[in-house]
């Protein structure tokens, strides 16, 4: 790789430690920790644990920048780049939406989360400056991929399921089969450029690795990875043939690629056939159960009403959006029917669309600087490609330019803006098209300003804040699975006791959109404790009017207190929600059973499709009603 950076002079020693502390730090967290840390203290074993880490991560290297910015004043920053513009926007209209959210608190953290995307692609584009660096970074990162990939091989061939919280076979350390795949897609523009431009021992591990990652991508059956794939490398052979025309044979040929494509085609080959007869050759009980098992995360109709119902949450709302982190709360409200949700026993947490979900959350101009991200980021890599003449230089960017177009695919039918180790990678490869760009632009070398400590003591400030936030979600989060846990085994004081230790007012929702509060209404319930209940209810009904859970209890409440046009109201919008959730109707049947209203009971019971024993004995309850 031509070295194409020019770096500044170092006068003392001191910095080149402290530089040399600052870029192994960035790449040991996110290459080496980021995707291997979980933990089964929480319902989502990854998510935030990542969050709490990322902050450490950030908040450590801060310090060692506020010590670089003591020895020296000519570091190195992009700070006038367009692509900043979009970011500061985005930034802005997510924390414009949260006037118009149901629940302000369960934003906060997706505000951070951006905040740390930001700061991850500033230190990024600052770290890749060093060729060095950046070079260690996609090293270690083919390493990473084939660590990474063992664990999904172990589970798939060996039955390895010690790694909890997984759905999806094999799931790796992402919790979800398809989070699995597309984390390791990721890997691939690194992965590629290690096949094209290592040589020796290093290349031998570049084509390793490429072999076991796309064996686990086949293994998991992610048809949105697949797809990232074939329309990533489409779009990129069509841009260079319409740049280069013929000539982009020769160039190939000089630079000694079209062996190394024949090598890598044949490792794909291989390695399909591997994977497609491990799927097929799994026939037992027991390996058939594995694949079965293998839950995606909705049907492909079940999607397509997400998505329809997320069109009419954006028309209601078109400016300023439901809210950040709000689609879980809002989306109920346009109907279940045809979904999971519909029975009022499954929670839908996102619209697997990472562009529905920014639209209907932060409006239509959040999404435009959403979208603008990558249409900047986009122009940079085809910029560059086209001014610079160094093939190795071209080749990482083609690389990169890969995996950004892959990352836009995949975001279209999941959900990796949810997922920090998929948000950091992001981050990363975009700063590596920045850093690129900008050090290939020479005119605007003097451009280029020192942060000062007005810029690094704000990003130490936020980071210092997100650790809070991060560690306080974390420990929730433990108190919420032991109340669940509680739940289960009816120990009602030990689910009060941890929902009282959990941070409910910064957190007051679990990742099903419930309500903390609903769990100790609940526990509160059954221990008698009526008027204690009946206040939690209601504190859970501010906190997500919506959860059709807390409308069946509140209005449960509502009816043992005399208050039957409430309790019908209540009863009857939990109903509207989920059409065929049983507990709702067959309480609504009863108010109506309670106060005369023979034929409205009659009506409302026989909505229930199923035979279920409490269904059974309302109804005949009813009839022997109509027959006197």
């Amino acid at each position: 790789m031509v070295n194409i950076y020019k770096s500044q002079p170092i006068e003392h020693r001191s910095i080149d430690k402290i530089v040399f502390l600052k870029d192994w730090i960035f790449i040991t967290g996110t290459v080496f920790i980021l995707p291997f840390v979980f933990t089964k203290a929480t319902i989502d074993p990854v998510l935030s644990l990542r969050f709490f880490l990322l902050s450490i991560l950030l908040l450590v290297m801060s310090f060692l920048e506020m010590l670089l910015l003591k020895r020296r004043m000519n570091q190195l920053l992009i700070l006038r780049k367009v692509i900043w513009v979009p970011l500061l926007f985005y930034l802005f209209f997510s924390l414009l939406s949260l006037i118009n959210a149901s629940n302000m608190y369960i934003g906060i953290p997706e505000i951070f989360k951006i905040l740390m995307f930001i700061i991850v692609l500033f230190m990024s584009s600052s770290i890749f400056s060093s060729e060095d660096t950046f070079l260690n970074f996609i090293s270690l990162s083919i390493i990473s991929a084939i660590l990474l990939s063992f664990i999904g091989i172990a589970q798939y061939y060996f039955n390895y399921s010690q790694i909890p919280g997984g759905s999806g076979w094999p799931y790796g350390t992402m919790a979800n089969g398809n989070l699995f795949s597309s984390a390791l897609f990721l890997f691939l523009p690194f992965i590629l450029y290690g096949l094209f431009s290592f040589t020796g021992y290093w290349r031998t591990i570049a084509n390793i690795s490429l072999s076991v990652v796309f064996l686990n991508i086949i293994l998991t059956q992610t048809r949105a990875v697949w797809v990232a794939i074939i329309i990533a490398v489409v779009v990129i052979f069509l841009f260079l043939i319409v740049i280069y025309g013929k000539t982009i044979f020769s160039k190939f040929i000089r630079f000694n690629a079209n062996r190394r494509i024949a090598q890598t085609i044949f490792i794909l080959l291989l390695t399909s056939t591997v994977g497609i007869l491990s799927i097929n050759h799994l026939g037992s009980e027991m390996t058939q159960w594995r694949v079965s098992g293998e839950r995606k995360e909705q049907s492909d109709k079940e999607r397509l009403i997400m998505w329809e119902k997320s069109i009419d949450m954006i028309m209601d709302s078109p400016f300023l959006g439901v809210g950040k982190g709000n689609w879980k709360i809002q989306f109920p409200v346009h109907g279940t029917e045809g979904i999971r949700a519909e029975t009022g026993y499954t929670n839908f947490q996102r619209p697997h669309n990472d562009y529905l979900w920014v639209l209907t959350e932060t409006g239509i101009f959040g999404f435009l600087s959403y979208s603008m991200i990558f249409i900047v980021s986009l122009f940079y890599g085809i910029t560059f490609i086209l001014a610079t003449n160094h093939i190795e230089n071209k080749l990482l960017m083609v690389c990169l330019f890969f995996g950004l177009i892959g990352y836009m695919v995949i975001s279209f039918f999941s959900y990796p803006l949810e997922r920090i180790f998929h948000t950091v990678f992001l981050a990363i490869i975009l700063g590596g098209i920045l850093s690129m760009y900008h050090r290939n632009d020479f005119k605007k070398q003097a451009e280029v300003q020192s942060p000062g400590y007005l810029l690094t003591l704000p990003i130490i400030c936020i980071i210092i804040f997100s650790v809070w936030i991060g560690l306080e979600q974390f420990r929730t989060e433990m108190h919420v699975l032991n109340a669940r846990m509680a739940r289960q085994k009816d120990k009602w004081e030990l689910l009060i006791d941890e929902v009282e230790k959990a941070n409910a007012t910064f957190f007051p929702l679990d990742y099903t959109a419930t309500p903390l509060r609903w769990y100790s209404g609940v526990a509160n319930f059954y221990l008698n404790n009526m008027d204690v209940a009946f206040d939690d209810f209601k504190l859970a009904h501010r906190e997500n009017p919506n959860n059709v859970h807390v409308l069946n209890n509140l209005a449960t409440m509502y009816e043992m207190k005399g208050n039957h046009k409430e309790a019908i109201k209540l009863f009857s919008m939990a109903t509207e929600i989920s059409p065929k959730f049983e507990d709702a109707i067959i309480n609504l049947a009863a108010v109506h059973y309670n106060l005369g209203h023979i034929s409205e009971a009659y009506e409302t019971i026989r909505k229930i499709e199923s035979n279920s024993p409490k269904y059974l004995e309302y109804l005949d309850a009813i009839y022997k009603k109509m027959n006197k």
